[in-house]
């Protein structure tokens, strides 16, 4: 069957419900009818999910009433626990200073048979006083036992009612979810175009409005939930793809590091012939090898170390012999030289003290002095900076100087 007739008579059914009537043999024998069935159960779909939707959301509705009353209930019952405690706080207060009048110690107390009678009036009425507290105590305390157990009920029926609420607005987004993927599917079933699959989609939206109720609180329920659902989903889907990206920045730059790791152990292999007549050009340990690391002074992560550091002090010497192409002094390497080497190589010795013992333009003998150990420029001790370069990019001196 043509597309597009197969969609125009799909629509016209769907928002006429008229049904083509066709014997079981003309059904077997003609498949327009299988699409014009297809079409009728559709709309049967639609027209049940909405009356679905709408009954999952009055029932929300009626839930959040619920939710609010026994909220308001809690709160009338909490005060009320909060007043009989201070109740029996005082009740008990009041009986211990009635117990405080004894009637024995007032008659100790007593000097003659006119205040033995008063004392003991006095005791009299304390002990009226004392029934009275006590009737009094037992009713607060009962009342408070009453006013926990209605707050302890009503704490499990609000969970009850959440729980319900939960159950009722899932099972509203799955038949919605349900729906879109049947309609979907149709579309693409029939090969639409992106016009065609629009058209038919908001056909199918006008008769689940048709179907739905008129309550216009029903209404703003379902909107009010399908906004939030869609907001939840849009910020998932905005945090998978930060995620996404996140891990994709992640990839590279382990590769980076992966590749200059690679060229740093192809290089040791390459240049290691060549290591012979390379020196170390001072006395000291190792305290930064050649790499990425969290950069000691900036603290940037994954920083690339371009040469190594030899923590120690003293003499600072040629590596190799060489002209002095610079000497100078910079706010990142502070008094520094560079040899170059003539062969593609050279080198940089940073961070040493004023007073350098070479000047541009000299040429040096390997093992010559160069300088002092020092910490000038961006250092956190006193080390020497050391790098070798080839055709200007850092390689790792360790492949040279051992």
């Amino acid at each position: 069957m043509n597309k597009k007739f197969a969609l125009t008579l799909m629509t016209a059914l769907v928002l006429t419900g008229s049904m083509m009537h066709l014997t079981g043999a003309e059904a077997s024998e003609n498949s327009e009818y299988l699409e014009v069935k297809q079409a009728a159960l559709l709309k049967k779909e639609v027209t049940s999910a909405q009356t679905a939707i709408d009954a999952d959301v009055t029932n929300i509705i009626e839930l959040e009433k619920d939710s609010e009353r026994l909220n308001e209930e809690m709160k009338k019952y909490k005060k009320e626990i909060t007043q009989l405690e201070k109740q029996l706080e005082q009740d008990t207060k009041d009986k211990e200073k009635i117990e405080s009048a004894s009637f024995f110690e007032t008659i100790k107390e007593a000097g003659s048979l006119t205040d033995i009678v008063k004392k003991w009036h006095e005791a009299n009425k304390s002990a009226v006083a004392e029934r009275e507290n006590k009737i009094k105590r037992t009713e607060n305390q009962n009342a408070l036992e009453k006013a926990r157990e209605n707050l302890d009920n009503d704490q499990k029926e609000l969970a009850r009612v959440k729980a319900s609420m939960l159950s009722s607005r899932n099972d509203m987004i799955e038949q919605r979810n349900a729906l879109d993927d049947k309609i979907l599917e149709i579309a693409k079933e029939y090969d639409m175009t992106d016009k065609e699959k629009e058209t038919f989609i908001n056909e199918q939206n006008i008769i689940a409005e048709r179907t739905s109720s008129s309550d216009e609180e029903v209404k703003a329920e379902k909107q009010r939930i399908f906004k939030e659902e869609n907001d939840k989903e849009e910020a998932e889907r905005s945090a998978k793809e930060k995620n996404k990206q996140k891990e994709k920045q992640e990839k590279e730059k382990k590769e980076k590091k992966e590749e200059v790791t690679t060229s740093s152990k192809e290089t040791k292999e390459n240049e290691e012939p060549e290591s012979n007549g390379w020196i170390r050009p001072a006395e000291g340990r190792i305290s930064s090898s050649f790499g990425y690391r969290v950069h000691p002074v900036t603290g940037e992560q994954e920083s690339l170390h371009g040469g190594t550091d030899i923590a120690g002090g003293g003499s600072i010497v040629a590596s190799r012999a060489g002209t002095v192409s610079s000497a100078e002094f910079s706010d990142t390497y502070g008094y520094s030289v560079i040899i170059d080497h003539g062969d593609g190589y050279s080198t940089l010795y940073a961070h040493m003290q004023p007073n350098l013992s070479v000047s541009p333009g000299q040429s040096v003998s390997q093992g010559q002095q160069l300088g002092i150990m020092g910490t000038t420029g961006r250092s956190t001790g006193v080390h020497l900076h050391f790098e070798v370069r080839k055709d200007g990019t850092a390689v790792d001196p360790m492949g040279y100087i051992k």
